[in-house]
């Protein structure tokens, strides 16, 4: 995996966040599924998540090749490409944005291309961060079966994220199965089992709650007698 910190970028232009942000950046190639666990994947297949939308123009979701856009690679061949529903921004934008905010965001970004961009959006819709498949080691020369050019980039941000703004100039900038977590274990998969350590620390609070209750009957019982 490789990892890299894009640091604390300042907003440079008119409507831009200007709070700074830090902003951590690693990617794994050819890691297609989003992660399981605790968090909201936006995959395509299906209607968008409570919570979420999806407008812009000069984008489609589609599925296979064709001029506007081709299938993310999860492998050196053809035949490991993504099969299901992808989002393809052809020339144009395109904005997922949700009505709460995450610090962490991982999506697949197919055939990075030098004419990708991707915002990081904040809780009004500006801009807090940009980068571009060039601040992906290895990324952005198009390669459409290529490990370095096909890979899933995990993000996390001091500040939240509340949507991502994909841009291209030119076919394409193709992405799918995003998964956006981190926003105090609200999100949509919320059945997850508490970790030994979080159930012996509910099981000390119930403790400590239930002395203070026989100490106040206790008390009560004294001042009574």
């Amino acid at each position: 995996m490789r990892c890299f910190l894009l640091g604390v970028i300042a907003a440079a232009t008119a409507g831009v966040s200007t709070a700074d942000a830090a902003v951590t950046v690693s990617s794994t190639p050819y890691d297609l599924v989003a992660p399981s666990g605790l968090g909201t994947v936006v995959d395509f297949d299906h209607a968008l998540p409570a919570g979420f939308t999806l407008t812009g123009s000069g984008y489609l979701i589609q599925s296979g090749d064709n001029n506007l856009g081709a299938a993310p690679a999860a492998g050196p061949t053809d035949a490991t490409d993504d099969h299901s529903a992808y989002l393809s921004v052809y020339g144009g934008w395109a904005r997922l944005m949700g009505d709460t905010g995450f610090h962490s965001l991982s999506f697949f970004w197919g055939s990075m291309d030098s004419y990708n961009s991707l915002d990081l959006l904040d809780a009004s819709g500006n801009v807090f961060t940009t980068f571009l498949s060039s601040d992906i080691p290895a990324g952005g020369n198009g390669d459409q079966l290529g490990s370095a050019t096909n890979q899933r980039v995990a993000i996390t941000s001091t500040d939240a994220i509340y949507g991502v703004q994909l841009r291209s100039t030119a076919p394409a900038f193709e992405a799918d199965n995003f998964f956006f977590a981190g926003r105090g274990g609200n999100e949509i998969n919320s059945g997850a089992v508490p970790e030994p350590a979080s159930w012996a620390l509910m099981l000390m609070g119930f403790g400590a709650i239930g002395g203070a209750v026989r100490s106040q009957r206790r008390t009560l019982s004294f001042a009574t007698a």
